[in-house]
């Protein structure tokens, strides 16, 4: 490329100016730069892969390196705070507070509130949402190619839970002996700026200490609004709603309706 252009560059900084457009292009770069074309297909989903991924979800945990940088935000986070005494009483309020506020419909999400999330909430959703990518793996519904949009993003559990499973499931091929590719993207949107700022900072220490081998991973900054108001997503593979349909303030007949109505006017 370098002789279209006005100077020459090297090629990682060319790697990552053009990683952006990898999905789009049906790209998969290694890790030294040597560049395939991807088909789309169903990933292999045969008795014994789904029976090591079963294994390795039978016990649920959180992977130690996303309990790390949990604690690496939370210091942060709580550096913020008050003495640590009185922040420790506020985070068993807070845990109480937060489902009080959402049964009502009235979720908020103060930087307290996103650490209460993050240790109460984040490892429950994390490990459950692999059972259902599980159950998605064998329906045949997972592709080596796939757009994601995680709407109702919060921090990030959703966006690290797929992208952990990925890693489980690419690392069950290569025992195998499977030779399986990925180009993934990842959109989100989330109406709570703290929470988008947790977000970017979990997927960037994530991605910056643990790239996937075997495949390429696109993830867009998080779109900054209400479900409502936000643009859909076009081409999406797979959407996940999480808990954000009942924080709407639509009644509950129309909430489904509502987004599923804007994708079919784009």
């Amino acid at each position: 490329m370098n002789q279209y252009l006005s100077r020459s560059y090297e090629e990682k900084d060319l790697y990552e100016t053009l990683k952006p457009h990898f999905y789009d292009l049906d790209l998969f770069c290694d890790a030294h730069y040597n560049c395939t074309k991807l088909e789309n297909s169903p990933l292999p989903a045969d008795e014994q892969v789904i029976h090591e991924l079963e294994e390795m979800l039978k016990a649920p945990w959180l992977p130690l390196y996303i309990e790390k940088l949990i604690k690496l935000v939370h210091r942060t986070l709580m550096r913020e705070r008050l003495a640590h005494r009185r922040d420790a009483r506020n985070l068993r309020e807070n845990i109480v507070k937060q489902k009080e506020e959402y049964w009502r419909g009235s979720s908020k999400y103060p930087k307290l509130r996103v650490i209460t999330y993050l240790l109460y909430h984040f490892p429950v959703y994390f490990c459950q949402f692999q059972y259902l990518l599980l159950d998605t793996l064998k329906g045949g519904m997972l592709t080596t190619k796939m757009s994601i949009v995680d709407v109702g993003s919060g921090p990030g559990t959703i966006t690290l839970s797929t992208i952990d499973f990925l890693q489980k499931l690419l690392s069950v091929y290569s025992k195998k002996g499977i030779d399986i590719k990925l180009n993934i993207k990842i959109d989100s949107i989330e109406k709570v700026k703290e929470n988008i700022d947790c977000y970017n900072e979990l997927t960037s220490l994530y991605l910056s200490k643990h790239q996937l081998e075997n495949a390429s991973i696109t993830l867009n900054q998080p779109v900054y609004a209400p479900l409502e108001k936000a643009q859909p997503v076009v081409g999406a593979d797979l959407i996940i709603f999480s808990n954000v349909l009942a924080e709407m303030s639509s009644p509950h007949a129309e909430r489904a309706e509502l987004w599923k109505s804007s994708h079919q006017e784009a």
